[in-house]
């Protein structure tokens, strides 16, 4: 999740020894592709409230949208040992909108959100994967990996409520389930580059990686 009045999602950089060096026609045929920008614009208001607004001088607060299927998704990943694609099955982030089979080149990472200080980010996570027997098992403790298909949302660095519905790394979304998250961006956040990823006590790690 980013925050600024222009943004960049940065990757991972990778160094490589000279024999590892890929040649200049692998390199030529691999197709690399930014994962996709979500930029909404406010949502409309009844005229009473913008003219309340505007005779309060107050900033008039937008707010971004933005649905996700938390599913399974068949991804192709580039081996440079082999200057060829590896077909994976991993759980990944998924426009809602989005249907049919995407191609190859869409990325695994989940969206880039630009928001800006004021507005507010509403989250709807569906959790699209399969039902998970170990859900619950060890009373859901940290210490015990469990429940690989449940998921939540948490974000790194935001100024925001992390109670609720906000950045609450508590809430345990089951398969099944969906859940709106809620971010009230202060009006004096500072501009940077924030991201977001599952934070479910018992499974953080397998999702994250």
């Amino acid at each position: 999740m980013l925050i600024s009045h222009k943004i960049a999602l940065f990757g991972v950089a990778s160094v490589l020894s000279a024999a590892h060096v890929l040649s200049a026609v692998a390199q030529e045929a691999r197709t690399v592709s930014n994962p996709p920008t979500y930029i909404l614009e406010p949502i409309t208001k009844s005229r009473a409230k913008l003219e309340t607004f505007a005779q309060n001088r107050a900033p008039f607060p937008g707010e971004v949208l933005l649905d996700m299927n938390v599913t399974y998704l068949d991804r192709q990943i580039y081996n440079p040992a082999t200057a060829r694609y590896d077909r994976v099955r991993l759980r990944g982030y998924q426009d809602a909108r989005q249907t049919g089979p995407s191609g190859a080149d869409t990325p695994l990472v989940g969206p880039t959100i630009d928001v800006r200080p004021g507005e507010t980010v509403r989250v709807t996570l569906n959790n699209m994967l399969p039902q998970d027997s170990t859900c619950g098992i060890g009373g859901g403790s940290a210490n015990t990996r469990h429940c690989f298909n449940g998921t939540n949302l948490h974000s790194h660095g935001l100024w925001v409520n992390p109670s609720g519905n906000g950045d609450n790394v508590l809430v345990s979304i089951r398969p099944g389930v969906e859940f709106q998250y809620e971010y009230n961006i202060p009006a004096d956040h500072p501009a940077s580059t924030f991201w977001y990823h599952p934070h479910l006590h018992g499974s953080t790690a397998l999702q994250v990686s």
